[in-house]
């Protein structure tokens, strides 16, 4: 998956940033797992940042007044300023629910996203807490109980079908290796 810098929300505002934009990172592409397409599918700066809002409505004040860049994007009430795409389209903040972006139901789905996409990053969802969501668990216990545990040998050599003078991959006869001399 290509990323461009321009596709973080911190980036685009001039916002400091730290370990919180990767778990921007992780509900971007998750949500583009889920749905074959990216979630905010700028074609610049200006129109990421209105993919973004269509979403999440506008960045709360407290954000805006860290953005060094917000007057590129924001009048001086804080409007976002109107933003028309190469083909014409306007976006308007907060008009597509992330249910309807993601195109799902699940609750705990949308609610891990929107958890990952915080608009202010100390209120972001840590790895820590991530692990500990719901929705997050609720894959991992279905995956557990409905798959065996296998150990990773018999995985390589059954899947793989490692024949037995491979056995240990680690022994190195050396008679491939070239002369170095």
């Amino acid at each position: 998956m290509l990323t461009s810098v321009w596709y973080f929300c911190q980036v685009i505002l001039g916002l400091p940033y730290g370990p919180a934009i990767d778990m921007w990172s992780l509900g971007c592409i998750l949500s583009e797992l889920q749905t074959g397409m990216p979630l905010f599918p700028g074609e610049n700066e200006a129109d990421q940042l209105a993919c973004i809002m269509e979403v999440l409505g506008p960045p709360p004040s407290v954000v805006l007044e860290l953005a060094s860049r917000r007057r590129l994007f924001f009048d001086s009430k804080g409007n976002p300023r109107c933003i028309t795409n190469s083909k014409g389209k306007k976006r308007r903040p907060g008009s597509r629910p992330l249910s309807t972006a993601l195109n799902t139901d699940d609750l705990d789905f949308v609610d891990f996203i929107g958890r990952c996409l915080d608009w202010n990053s100390s209120l972001r969802m840590s790895p820590d807490e991530a692990l500990q969501h719901i929705w997050l668990r609720s894959c991992s216990s279905q995956r557990i109980s409905s798959q065996p545990f296998r150990d990773i040998e018999s995985v390589l050599h059954e899947d793989i079908g490692c024949p037995e003078e491979y056995d240990d991959p680690l022994e190195d006869s050396g008679t491939f290796l070239p002369s170095i001399l």
